[in-house]
């Protein structure tokens, strides 16, 4: 990889990882067909400013991409937290532009009053915290950090909305879950990573355009 390129990646603050798995690629474009972690592709769309404003069109191909990445886990989610998936559903029929914003808002305050009462009343915590995290990626996604704080119920949860790293988080869901961690954490990044080259095929400018943002785990 140029060393222009790495010098970039490092004053976006990516993390170690990221920057030494680059520097054994030939060039951006070979290591974005190549790359197997969803996380650093999301989180790199998002730093240097790829998916648009909150709420704008050009934001909406991020959201539909990242609601897919959601949809991941929903098969470990319990039938009974509907709600989840039908927090993925409207953010889906917004960037389709059949939804409003406020209709989302009315489905994520429902959301959020769900994930409290699911997280109080399941034992191991793990099923209510996969529905929430798939709830929380797509109003994320959408920008609604604030209402995803909230639903998330995690300390710092508004400074990771801005990451919009649902891939990277999906993984960290999977671990949480107590299933086949790495093959799992391995196997739903590169499923994400698919999903984010589906919505973009192309890797973005390596122009910061947003804040300091929390970078996903490995």
């Amino acid at each position: 990889m140029n060393k222009e390129i790495l010098a970039r990646l490092k004053r976006l603050d990516a993390c170690s990882p990221a920057i030494e798995w680059a520097a054994t690629q030939p060039d951006r474009e070979t290591a974005w067909q190549n790359c197997t972690h969803g996380g650093w592709m999301a989180w790199i769309i998002h730093r240097v400013g790829a998916n648009g404003e909150p709420w704008s069109e050009e934001r909406k191909p991020f959201v539909l991409a990242m609601c897919k990445c959601a949809r991941l886990v929903q098969k470990y989610v319990p039938k009974s937290e509907k709600w989840s998936m039908e927090c993925i559903q409207m953010h889906e029929t917004w960037a389709c532009g059949e939804a409003t914003v406020e209709q989302c808002q009315i489905v994520m305050e429902a959301a959020k009053a769900a994930g409290w009462a699911a997280e109080a009343a399941e034992a191991a915590g793990w099923a209510a915290k996969a529905a929430r995290w798939a709830a929380r990626w797509a109003a994320e996604a959408a920008g609604w950090a604030a209402k995803a704080a909230g639903a998330a119920g995690v300390a710092g949860a508004a400074e990771a909305a801005e990451a919009a790293g649902a891939a990277g988080w999906a993984a960290e869901a999977a671990e949480a879950a107590g299933w086949a961690a790495e093959a799992a954490r391995t196997k739903i990044l590169s499923q994400c990573a698919d999903i984010v080259r589906e919505y973009y095929p192309d890797p973005p400018e390596l122009k910061r355009k947003t804040k300091n943002i929390k970078k996903p785990n490995g």
